[in-house]
């Protein structure tokens, strides 16, 4: 549509709803390149404005937002509820990145939360509560919504245990400063999202080795960070292999997981350290063992350190 079309539509004087045309036609420096037109409101304000002529001649642009607070304040009156939401104030104007009429609301949930909502989505329905459906939906009801630590105790909401607030790691998006989950729950819900074990899993493996680690059979994990014990898998295949404790797994991880590595390092020990007291008949065990299991796995690295150990 070209200038004249568009002078012969928007003319000076023409009417739009509450707009009156108070100018010409013209086209702003944008890359668009869209058409505009100086209007002015006929409400108490007087406010003038460039509108677009596209949403004057379809309708989407009415007023200066005068005859939104009309019809705001007709739809959501005092006392008004929508969801959980209840009026409990008129709709004003405020100005954020943009303008837009916000009304004053508190939710009916036991929290009584009082909030500033944009009049749009409440009409809309896009706001329907303060988030305490969702919360409900996830926990199984309402008492267990973020739970606050009370005289040193929390409630966790996975085991759903009360224990002491030492138990619980920092979360500063809640209230109490902690988090909802226990660290022992929470350890294994990081376990099952990175190894894919759970508690279940972790206690067969942990039965299997007699409640100890896999390597030396030690009864402490090695680290006061936890009292779990820490899963060591293939790092190629993601299998898990067992449960170690924090030497052992560190150790595993710095040799590369070579077994020729770890069995040069113990030759190496015996080779330098004549005062190194050691149980012949348990490493021997350990090298038959170690043989039957190369055989099983038809491992052709086993003939040098076999032959090696055979020579101390």
């Amino acid at each position: 549509m070209n200038q004249a079309d568009l002078e012969k539509q928007f003319f000076i004087g023409a009417i739009f709803d509450n707009w009156t045309i108070i100018g010409k036609p013209f086209v702003k420096s944008t890359k668009q390149n869209n058409w505009f037109v100086k209007c002015q409101c006929c409400c108490r304000f007087k406010t003038i404005r460039d509108v677009l002529c596209w949403n004057l001649a379809n309708g989407r642009s009415k007023s200066c937002g005068c005859k939104g607070t009309n019809d705001y304040s007709v739809c959501l009156h005092i006392g008004k509820i929508i969801g959980r939401w209840e009026v409990i104030d008129k709709p004003f104007q405020k100005k954020v990145s943009a303008t837009y009429w916000y009304v004053k609301c508190r939710c009916t949930c036991p929290l009584q939360t009082i909030r500033e909502i944009i009049c749009r989505n409440l009409l809309n329905e896009k706001t329907l509560c303060c988030g305490c459906i969702r919360k409900e939906q996830h926990v199984g009801g309402y008492k267990r919504i973020s739970p606050l630590a009370v005289d040193g105790i929390k409630f966790c909401t996975k085991c759903e245990q009360e224990k002491s607030v030492d138990d619980f790691c920092k979360d500063n998006h809640n209230r109490d400063g902690l988090n909802d989950v226990c660290r022992t729950c929470y350890r294994f819900e990081q376990m099952y999202n990175k190894y894919g074990i759970g508690e279940k899993e972790y206690l067969e493996f942990l039965s299997i080795q007699n409640n100890s680690c896999g390597i030396c059979e030690s009864l402490e994990t090695g680290t006061k960070v936890t009292n779990n014990f820490f899963v060591d898998h293939n790092h190629e295949t993601d299998k898990v292999r067992g449960l170690l404790c924090h030497p052992c797994n560190s150790s595993v991880g710095l040799l590369k997981e070579d077994p020729s590595v770890m069995l040069k390092m113990v030759l190496y020990l015996l080779k330098n350290d004549p005062t190194l007291i050691v149980d012949k008949s348990e490493i021997f065990n350990l090298i038959n063992e170690i043989k039957d299991k190369l055989n099983e796995n038809q491992n052709s690295v086993w003939e040098d350190s076999y032959l090696a150990f055979n020579g101390i």
